[in-house]
């Protein structure tokens, strides 16, 4: 699995237990909240457009649990981390 190669474990729970995984949980919460309750769409493409942006804007906000870094700023490092090795 190419997560592997980048040094990810990708985890896999039992289906129907959200409880088992908060922090995907959290995230479809803030999209709703940040993104599907507030856009409209006329097509396939516009949704696309709209959410390209929104992924952009998530995926490169501060995070408190992540040490006040973004998803990206963490990923980055941990690539940066597996090449070095």
């Amino acid at each position: 699995m190419e997560l592997n190669k980048l040094g990810i474990n990708h985890k896999l729970i039992p289906p129907r237990t959200p409880w088992h995984n908060g922090k995907v949980e959290r995230s479809h919460r803030n999209d709703q909240r940040y993104f599907y309750d507030w856009e409209t769409f006329k097509n396939i493409e516009e949704l696309n457009t709209k959410l390209k942006g929104h992924l952009e804007w998530s995926n490169n906000k501060t995070m408190r649990t992540l040490e006040y870094k973004s998803p990206m700023q963490l990923l980055s490092e941990k690539l940066e981390l597996k090449s070095i090795n």
